[in-house]
């Protein structure tokens, strides 16, 4: 259909679904030079009865310049038509009308059935011609074709290359064609994006959008803003209220959307072809299996010895029935690259989702991957009805306005319902205010059944106009939405405030004066913030001055930060930012991307040590699989090592209040063998030492020539053992490149770390075959050897459910030799603001301890979030689980006392003389010594204590909600005596991952070993069965499986606690 003409280099990099920013794939293309997309489609035959014509359609085309991805010039060209042409105006040119004046006729078919019928002849060749979106123009010279046609005639072509569009967007004069619907950007498109989709479009930052709200006095909508290409960050535009989201991305369609070029603001604009509420209708799907198996789908394995998950394919659908099992999912066990739709007994859609929470009793599962996640994503809605057709392998789906209602009306129902439990079961919610939301929601529900029944009547009315059924839609939709903000403030408020939990987030600097920065510090000690990472190495630039010369100060922040109110100055934006925090009581960690050293060749980094570059197999430096023009320096060469080293010594030394380290980018880029990365000197030298090998002189001295000889490692061609010995050696390199890392992180234990006698933290994947296979980082050795304190696993996933599983598999995985503070991209992936709430619970659920918003650009400015953060989950202030034992002791104290008076005895569910002696007992608590692992080995038995008698204390809920705080302390004081073993050298995990048993009386060192093959000491007793330690207190332990897969640690099993024994 398309021609184009290239003078163009271009890089195509694909945007990883769990990285520092996006939930969702991405194909993003960086192009220099120009581009020409031409629509136009020629030498197309149409015929009419006994008349045919041969045609060229949409004489147009979209040029563009670019450099450096980004667009520099841009134009939309109408070409001339001649008065002899014969033209095929189809929806994909930019205008509404031919345009076309002279001596011709021009006839307007449009679809009826199978065919296209002429509906309308203008014969006055004024070019006022509307263009039917679903339809075309044929536009004749009078004299060549005369009578080409009547109305009522078909009209016909055969002709695959020409599309007719069925969905637009348009103004008076000018229209843009809508590929998809609610769907994710993925390739050359428009989408269009709707409150179905979510309160952001989560798209990236190299395309265009415009934005068009509803004016109810207008009864229409209007252009009211435009995202200019690189504008912004990947979270996308907002979808506000009544409003839709056009997206416009790739090479000839990211102009489209630019100011000016079709649209400007205060331009009035229709759908065409489809509506903002969509019932009324049905659509038709297609689906591949119900409930594959490997053997009738072939199309279900990855590789030759690998199926994908559930058996669902590329592009495929699947219908997964009620008792379908895969490994024992909740769901259907497929991955997060597709979209699903829960159907219940009756046929409803009850669920949308990447990945849906449950099949339905009696139900099934609608799952799509690529066309078909596509298809659901813009099709089916929350409420409609489906119903499978298995001869024909399609399903249908209608809805109704009133399977909308009804479907709010459940979803109201069971926010209502949980808010109600909390209150009854006396969790510290604001009981006061949600009984008032639930009120008004009750009233608020009463008026739309009313709207609901008007519309419904109108509807039924013959004669009612496009215009008063958009009035009448749009009505119903700002009351629904009313309804929704109730029921999104009902579950946020829902959620109980812990009074011990990390609630941090990375933060971007971005402030240039004092005065700024105290407007974000301070806006986040408001929402209950407590920990920041805040960004310190990034794009090969300091936010501090440093003595590291290859690191320079970053030009882009302010020269000094002078306190208004103190009149102190700060030579740099990190000592600004550590004294603002600490004015508002927050903690500061600096946050450092290590090997990531930006997108630009010519930081100071890269012109001082070009040697230092990390090299693909093919010889470029830019990354192929990060998303972006993504440079790193060499992770095995020693210099960059220790240059890193430095600098962050001297960071603690310039800036002692920074209380802490965050790895980043402790890591390879993204690579496999097919597209892997790495092959520096530095490290190709390591490797062929490691396997005996040597490379020539001439080799040594050309990274080129040592890259092919290296390859040759990898090359069945040069093998003697060949694909075994060539899929050995891959997979010894990936863990030499694992083993380098791994390796850097133990020098910045020992050299940093402990030198400076600072907190260690680091951002890893969630997967760990993802961090193992595709980023070379070994991220459970680092834990399990007790190198870090605080592990942020990055959860990005949209669905709380896979939050949940990811973080409990790492915690299983890892164990508790540190705290967990699970890192959440919640509104940067695009969802709405109260999806914070469910994504922090899932995160405390799974058993971290806190949680780390990424990033800082989602909270700052955005009231939504703010709003769903102190409503609830941060209500009230609390304190970071790693502080001092006396604190969190103490925290915990306050809040049960401070509970106890406002919920418990007011319930009866205690007295007040209970909550004193209950008070005294936890006073007691924290006037303990907690110096040591022992002492705070001390203040755990005295909290079981209190557990063990917590029925002289309260009674029925309030017991309940008195006990679940009393075993999150004890989870975290277990933690703290593992940290406090390996802190004075009692533990060196490393050497022995077995935890020695802590006593009142002291530290007992696990026992010796066992020889691999055991000598039986009792011939009663069969081999297999364990005899007993003697002499050993037995801790009592919950294993918590979750997933398929239970991982075992060898010949001598490492027992690690992973939850303590609830009481």
């Amino acid at each position: 259909m398309t021609a184009t003409a290239r003078k163009i280099t271009i890089i195509v990099c694909a945007a990883l679904c769990v990285c520092l920013c996006l939930t969702a794939a991405h194909i993003t293309a960086f192009a220099d030079g120009e581009y020409t997309r031409d629509v136009t489609v020629r030498d197309v035959t149409v015929t009419s009865g006994q008349n045919s014509v041969s045609v060229y359609t949409d004489p147009v085309d979209y040029y563009e310049e670019a450099s450096q991805g980004y667009l520099t010039n841009y134009e939309i060209r109408l070409r001339t038509v001649n008065e002899t042409d014969s033209v095929m105006y189809t929806p994909l040119y930019p205008n509404t009308t031919t345009g076309r004046k002279g001596n011709v006729t021009e006839y307007v078919c449009q679809p009826q059935g199978a065919n296209y019928v002429v509906t309308e002849i203008n014969s006055a060749g004024d070019g006022s011609t509307y263009i039917p979106v679903g339809g075309f123009v044929l536009s004749l010279n009078n004299d060549s074709h005369p009578n080409f046609a009547k109305v009522g005639d078909v009209v016909g072509f055969d002709d695959s290359r020409v599309k007719i569009a069925t969905k637009a967007v348009e103004s008076d004069t000018k229209r843009v064609v809508v590929d998809n619907t609610n769907t994710t950007r993925s390739g050359p498109m428009v989408v269009y994006y709707d409150y179905q989709f979510g309160a952001k479009t989560g798209t990236n930052v190299f395309g265009t959008e415009v934005t068009c709200q509803y004016d109810f006095d207008l009864n229409t909508f209007v252009v009211t803003s435009f995202r200019n290409f690189g504008m912004g960050d990947d979270s996308g535009s907002d979808i506000p209220d009544n409003s839709f989201v056009l997206s416009a991305y790739g090479e000839g369609y990211r102009q489209l959307l630019v100011r000016g070029q079709l649209f400007n603001e205060g331009d009035h604009v229709k759908m065409v072809g489809f509506d903002f509420i969509r019932f009324g209708g049905t659509v038709v799907g297609e689906y591949d299996f119900i409930n594959p198996t490997l053997e009738e789908n072939p199309a279900g394995w990855e590789t030759a010895t690998t199926p994908f998950p559930a058996y669902r394919g590329t592009n495929q659908t699947i219908i997964y029935r009620d008792g379908w099992d895969y490994n024992g999912a909740a769901g259907t066990g497929t991955n997060i690259y597709g979209y699903e739709a829960a159907v219940d007994a009756n046929g409803v859609v009850v669920e949308l989702n990447v990945n849906v929470s449950a099949i339905p009793e009696g139900g099934y599962v609608i799952s799509g991957h690529g066309t078909g996640r596509d298809f659901i994503r813009s099709n089916v809605v929350l409420g409609a009805t489906v119903v499978v057709d298995e001869e024909t392998k399609t399903y249908s789906v209608s809805t109704t306005l009133n399977s909308y209602y009804e479907n709010l009306v459940t979803s109201v129902n069971s926010a209502v319902n949980t808010a109600q439990t909390r209150i009854n079961q006396l969790y510290d919610v604001d009981r006061q205010y949600l009984e008032q939301c639930m009120a008004q929601v009750d009233e608020l529900l009463v008026s739309l059944e009313q709207v609901k029944t008007d519309i419904e009547q109108a509807l039924e009315q013959e004669g009612l106009t496009q215009e008063e059924r958009l009035s009448l839609m749009m009505q119903y939709n700002d009351s629904q939405l009313e309804i929704e903000r109730l029921r999104h403030q009902i579950i946020v408020s829902s959620a109980e405030s812990l009074p011990v939990s990390s609630r941090a987030v990375w933060h971007r600097p971005t402030e240039i004066t004092w005065a700024q920065l105290e407007e974000n510090i301070s806006t986040y000690r408001e929402v209950g913030i407590n920990l920041v990472f805040v960004e310190t190495l990034y794009n090969g630039y300091s936010t501090f001055r440093t003595d590291v010369a290859d690191f320079p100060y970053n030009s882009k922040l302010g020269e000094s930060y002078t306190d208004s109110s103190t009149g102190t100055v700060y030579d740099d934006y990190l000592s600004a930012f550590v004294a603002c925090c600490d004015k508002y009581g927050i903690e500061v960690h600096a946050w450092v991307e290590n090997f990531y050293v930006g997108t630009q060749q010519d930081v100071p980094v890269l012109q001082n040590h070009p040697d230092w570059l990390l090299y693909n197999d093919d010889g470029s430096i830019i990354q192929r699989n990060e998303g972006g023009l993504y440079i790193f320096i060499d992770p095995a060469n020693t210099e960059v090592q220790d240059t890193l080293i430095n600098y962050y010594l001297d960071l603690f030394d310039k800036v002692p209040a920074v209380k802490g380290l965050n790895l980043d980018y402790i890591r390879y880029p993204v690579s496999d063998q097919a597209e892997d990365t790495g092959y520096t000197m530095a490290a190709m030298k390591g490797f062929y030492e490691q396997k005996g090998l040597t490379f020539s002189d001439a080799q040594l001295a050309d990274r080129n020539k040592m890259a092919n000889k290296f390859r040759q490692l990898f090359d069945v061609n040069y093998l003697p053992g060949g694909q075994k010995e060539a899929e050995e050696n891959y997979s010894q390199w990936v863990q030499y490149r694992m083993n380098v890392v791994t390796n850097f992180v133990r020098r910045i234990k020992q050299e940093v770390k402990d030198e400076k006698g600072i907190m260690l933290s680091t951002a890893v994947f969630a997967s760990l075959t993802e961090s193992r296979d595709d980023k070379k980082q070994d991220w459970p050795t680092w834990l399990t050897n007790g190198w870090i304190d605080i592990a942020t696993p990055m959860a990005y996933y949209n669905d709380a459910a896979d939050v949940q599983l990811r973080v409990s598999e790492m915690i299983m995985l890892a164990g508790n030799n540190c705290y967990y503070y699970a890192g959440l991209a919640t509104s940067y992936s695009g969802l709405p603001a109260w999806q914070n709430k469910e994504h922090i619970e899932a995160s405390y659920n799974a058993g971290a301890q806190g949680y780390v918003i990424f990033c800082s650009t989602q909270i700052i400015g955005h009231e939504d979030v703010q709003n769903a953060l102190k409503s609830g989950v941060n209500a009230k202030q609390g304190v970071s689980p790693h502080a001092a034992v006396k604190d969190v002791v103490k925290a915990y104290a306050d809040d049960l006392y401070d509970k106890a008076q406002r919920l418990y005895i007011p319930a009866g569910g205690m007295t007040q003389q209970q909550a004193e002696e209950l008070k005294n007992a936890l006073q007691e608590i924290v006037n303990m010594p907690a110096t040591d692992a022992v002492e705070i080995y001390k203040v755990l038995v005295a909290v079981e204590r209190v557990q063990d008698d917590l029925s002289d204390y309260a009674k029925g809920y309030s017991r309940q909600r008195i006990n679940e705080k009393l075993n999150d302390l004890a989870d975290i004081l277990d933690t703290k005596i593992s940290r406090q073993l390996i802190a004075d050298g009692d533990w060196d995990p490393e050497e022995d991952n077995r935890r020695p048993t802590v006593t009142e009386d002291g530290i007992i060192a696990p026992p010796p070993i066992q020889p691999e093959e055991p000598v039986n000491p009792d011939p009663e007793l069969p081999d297999d069965k364990p005899q007993p330690v003697q002499g050993l207190k037995p801790v009592h332990i919950v294993l918590i499986v979750v997933g398929a897969v239970v991982f075992v640690g060898g010949a001598v099993a490492a027992i690690v606690l992973l939850r303590r024994r609830k009481r």
